[in-house]
């Protein structure tokens, strides 16, 4: 019992020295500064203080650890001696990360130099240094869409890494991990053993195939359906999320051929109609259909709408700028001389993009890339002001300047929405079927008659 006592009693020094050691790392880490050589020399210093304290800590608990004859006392003491040892190896393991970032950045990544024969003329130029930029494992929180990408950089990047041994490994991984992976390895202490427990565990929690199987398809079924084809942005994200689900499945060696019957037809309902008539109307109907035909046809159709899109665009841009003003003379030069702007209209100029057709050459009720009706259901669907065209508040509520009808001179309401205008249609519609069109024209017909 006095061998033991007298273990315990240095013991109980040395982790007093290695309290305060902790303080002072900590208190220091958060003031560092990397510029700073004094900093520089104190962290190392404070490194060769935790590994000779790591050193007499591990000494006296193998000692006490010999001298124990209780299996409770043992099991608590061995607990307490693994947090004070975990604390000095998390010290450790952040010291050296700021003194090799340091390193890193002092040593300029250098471009081969290219070897040139004697008989030329070229005099040798010198090699190019440019620093590459860090590279960086994604946190992983527990998100399984997220885990090969994840496990697939750590294992690349630290596990495969032959200068560090596994508890390095080890808390490189935890540094790596938060949120709900980071509780379930939280009970792990830092030994070879448990690192490769540890990432068994993960790997048997998070990376199973059937779940991720599951996930992505569930994934592919909560993409967000597009009602229409002029639709780019959500088409491009449908296009986007559905390939990232389908290249998630390839990588697990799943091959798209066996769930084409499956997928193809969710991937069909995600679609405008028009989309879908289009590619069976392109498909061959005497061959099973092929998931990857299908996302090259999708993003052939956005990259076709995308570029009438620019071709559009360029076109209004040049219409506009042939137009005569209004305020010129013959010879082009203005009329009257205007007012010039103060600083305070030059410093709040807004462009307004035109919401039918994303493009900034003209205003919303100019645009001839959609019809009237197209365009009163448009506003409707996607909640804009029907006065302004601009914002997404109530007509009613609506402050912005705009120029009076062309129907009925009022700056209350546009042209889409005049009373007086007979070709209006109710915004609260959808846009009429194929029918209506020719009833108008009846109409129109038979009135022109009788007068």
């Amino acid at each position: 019992m006095e061998a033991i006592e007298k273990f315990k009693s240095k013991r109980k020094v040395v982790r007093t020295a290695s309290t305060k050691l902790v303080n002072q790392i900590t208190s220091l880490l958060e003031s560092y500064d990397i510029k700073k050589e004094k900093d520089r020399k104190k962290l190392s210093e404070y490194l060769l203080n935790v590994e000779d304290k790591l050193k007499e800590l591990k000494t006296l608990n193998k000692e006490i650890e010999e001298l124990i004859t209780d299996k409770a006392v043992f099991e608590a003491d061995n607990e307490t001696s693994f947090e004070y040892e975990e604390k000095l190896n998390d010290l450790k393991f952040q010291i050296k990360s700021k003194i090799d970032n340091f390193k890193i950045e002092q040593q300029p990544v250098t471009a081969p130099s290219v070897n040139i024969p004697a008989n030329n003329a070229e005099t040798k130029r010198p090699a190019t240094s440019i620093s590459l930029p860090k590279l960086r494992i994604p946190t992983f929180s527990g998100d399984a869409s997220t885990f090969l990408e994840f496990i697939n950089s750590f294992s690349n990047a630290i596990d495969s890494n032959e200068s560090l041994n596994n508890v390095e490994k080890f808390i490189y991984l935890k540094s790596f991990l938060s949120g709900e992976a980071y509780k379930s390895v939280s009970g792990f202490s830092l030994t070879e053993e448990n690192y490769k427990s540890c990432l068994v565990l993960l790997k048997d929690r998070y990376g199973r195939q059937d779940h991720l199987i599951g996930h992505f398809i569930n994934k592919l079924l909560e993409i967000e359906p597009v009602k229409s084809s002029f639709n780019l942005r959500g088409l491009r994200k449908s296009h986007d999320e559905s390939e990232i689900s389908i290249r998630n499945l390839n990588s697990m060696g799943i091959d798209s051929k066996n769930y084409a019957h499956l997928l193809i037809p969710i991937l069909l309902k995600q679609l405008p109609h028009d989309l879908v008539i289009e590619y069976h109307r392109k498909r061959d109907s005497g061959k099973t259909g092929d998931v990857h035909e299908l996302i090259k046809f999708i993003k052939f159709e956005i990259e076709s709408r995308e570029s009438a899109n620019i071709v559009t665009c360029h076109t209004h841009k040049v219409s506009e700028s042939r137009q005569f003003s209004r305020n010129s003379s013959y010879h082009g030069q203005p009329k009257i001389k205007p007012n010039a702007p103060s600083s305070a209209a030059l410093n709040t100029v807004v462009k307004n993009v035109c919401i039918f057709c994303n493009c900034d050459t003209h205003p919303a009720l100019k645009c001839n890339f959609l019809t009237n009706e197209q365009k009163r259901y448009k506003l409707k669907k996607e909640g804009f002001c029907y006065r302004c065209m601009m914002h997404k508040h109530l007509m009613s509520k609506c402050q912005v300047k705009i120029s009076p009808c062309e129907t009925c001179q009022s700056s209350q309401h546009n042209f889409l929405f005049c009373p007086k205008n007979k070709a209006k249609s109710s915004p609260l519609d959808e846009p009429k079927s194929e029918t209506e069109p020719h009833r108008e024209v009846l109409r129109d017909s038979s009135s022109s008659t009788k007068t």
